[in-house]
């Protein structure tokens, strides 16, 4: 469950223990409650629409991770324990995280004159975009571990599952769609809308999301080159992977363009000056996650808590798509980036009333040119983009 009671996690791990086993993840921390203190200023100063998206970011996202570690046909994702934990679970700053990826690209957006499904697709794009910095770093350094066998995370592009990529963009779509429609279309945010808008985005952003991903997942299809050098067209339902992240691409793009027709949209009103110190800090994560990746060796990571549970080897479950899965990690057999590592080799020793409960370790990279350059990519480009949004506009300066 996911405020495991019967484990022992602690709300306040000493720092020290922090530093001596997980260095780069109380680093993360830090940036990312920061993030967070530095966004609240950031919505506060320029008026109640933002702030509205900045508190709506912490119900939706919370929610989100709640429900899907409460689905037993889901549960297929466990953080590492952190200095600051609201549960055995949930660390504070994957609160921050949610508020971090989808606050920063929604207000952004709202300085160009896009109109609104051609914004939400950005949005989702970059949260996307901002997203995959971090979920490449932690997924190396175990900030947190993925199911050894759920069909949902198997296709993985560096070690990131392409349905943790496809979640974050298209979860952010469907945020910024029926906040938009609930609350920010109106000219007047009073009281029972801003209510409506935090309410009913906590509430719908998950399901919504969910039946958008299976409609990809369903329909998408898979162009194989044919040995007779012709397209064969078939079709691999329910799992996402490259082909889902491509075809979710596809389609927000071709909004996008279609967006593009009519540029008539005002602008939110913004502050100029608050833009810019928002973008410092956009660049100080960035250069921080592209610094860790190229000085951190994620061999030394090590990682307490709770995992995938332990058990007897291929042992068959199902997930929410009805798709065999192996119900626990068998410790002789798993295909993970990570060692188990708090018996040495002997899974027996565990203790076995806390099967869930043990230490993971970092493995060495397997090609450190492949991830700094995959990490530049992201944070470099990430950085221009941000930059391009939040400090080169000429609008007027007004608050709303």
């Amino acid at each position: 469950m996911w405020y495991a009671s019967d484990i022992p996690w602690l709300p306040i791990r000493m720092i020290p223990d922090i530093i001596d086993q997980q260095p780069t993840l109380l680093i993360g921390e830090l940036l990312f409650i920061t993030l967070a203190v530095v966004t609240l200023i950031h919505a506060l100063h320029n008026g109640t629409s933002h702030f509205l998206v900045w508190i709506t970011t912490i119900a939706a996202g919370t929610a989100n991770d709640i429900f899907f570690m409460v689905l037993p046909v889901v549960d297929n994702f466990w953080h590492a324990q952190c200095t600051l934990n609201l549960t055995g679970r949930l660390p504070l700053y994957i609160v921050c995280v949610y508020i971090s990826f989808m606050y920063i690209p929604t207000v952004a957006l709202w300085r160009t004159n896009l109109p609104p499904f051609a914004r939400f697709s950005v949005s989702a794009l970059l949260a996307g975009w901002f997203y995959a910095g971090f979920d490449l770093f932690g997924a190396k350094f175990v900030w947190w571990s993925w199911h050894d066998t759920d069909a949902s995370i198997r296709a993985r592009w560096l070690g990131v599952p392409y349905g943790s990529t496809l979640w974050t963009v298209v979860f952010t779509f469907c945020f910024c769609m029926i906040l938009h429609f609930v609350s920010l279309k109106h000219s007047q945010l009073g009281f029972q809308r801003f209510g409506a808008g935090l309410l009913l985005t906590s509430l719908l952003a998950t399901p919504l999301m969910m039946i958008f991903m299976s409609m990809v997942q369903f329909t998408k299809l898979a162009l194989v080159y044919g040995l007779d050098n012709y397209l064969l067209i078939s079709e691999y339902p329910r799992v996402p992977d490259q082909t889902s992240l491509l075809i979710t691409i596809f389609i927000l793009i071709i909004m996008v363009i279609y967006g593009c027709k009519n540029l008539r949209i005002k602008p939110f009103a913004h502050d100029y000056t608050s833009d810019r110190v928002l973008f410092i800090f956009i660049a100080i994560y960035f250069a921080t996650f592209l610094t860790l990746m190229i000085v951190s060796s994620p061999e030394e990571a090590i990682s307490i808590g709770v995992h995938q549970e332990i058990g007897e080897c291929y042992v068959e479950d199902w997930d929410l798509f009805n798709i065999s899965r192996y119900k626990y990690l068998c410790p002789s057999d798993y295909d993970e980036d990570f060692r188990i590592c708090t018996y040495d080799q002997d899974y027996w020793e565990v203790d076995m009333d806390m099967p869930t409960w043990y230490t993971i370790c970092g493995l060495p990279h397997s090609n450190y040119t492949k991830w700094v350059t995959a990490e530049t990519i992201i944070c470099v480009g990430g950085a221009i983009v941000f930059y391009y949004l939040l400090c080169t506009s000429n609008k007027k300066i007004k608050n709303e």
